[in-house]
């Protein structure tokens, strides 16, 4: 997977992040599956904003929501930078 992300153009990621940013489309962290920070930093640069999940498939795999903070930091990301999921 690490090769992927490294062919992937820089400046291609940005314009496709902007484009997601201007459709307030949220960038999904999946915890279970490879986060890739320097490409979510570049989501976070543009604009983008964020949920967290945990793709569970069973109560035990609930556990890796705990590595949201740990990528929440990485990435700096703060409370103004995650999607709003509830509508009042």
């Amino acid at each position: 997977m690490q090769a992927i992300f490294q062919r992937l153009n820089r400046d291609r990621l940005r314009e496709q992040f902007r484009a997601t940013a201007r459709m307030n489309v949220a960038m999904d962290v999946n915890m279970s599956a490879y986060t890739k920070v320097d490409v979510m930093r570049i989501a976070k640069e543009v604009g983008c904003k964020f949920a967290f999940g945990t793709d569970a498939h069973s109560v035990a795999g609930l556990e890796t929501i705990r590595r949201a903070n740990e990528i929440s930091e990485l990435i700096f990301i703060t409370e103004s930078n995650l999607i709003d999921l509830v509508k009042e």
